[in-house]
């Protein structure tokens, strides 16, 4: 039996997801560049979405 290719991609898919968010983060809050869009209410949309799941 060989590897499910739709669980690799969606795999895939996160791990790039998540590096261009702690890329985002640390732009944004470590080194002061101007990201309106990754600013809240974005993030706390974002999270309280998150709470609920």
């Amino acid at each position: 039996m060989g590897r499910v290719r739709v669980f690799d991609a969606v795999r895939g898919f996160s791990v790039l997801s998540m590096m261009a968010f702690h890329l985002c983060y640390d732009l944004r809050y470590l080194y002061g560049r101007p990201m309106a869009w990754f600013a809240p209410p974005f993030l706390e949309m974002t999270y309280s979405f998150f709470r609920k799941c």
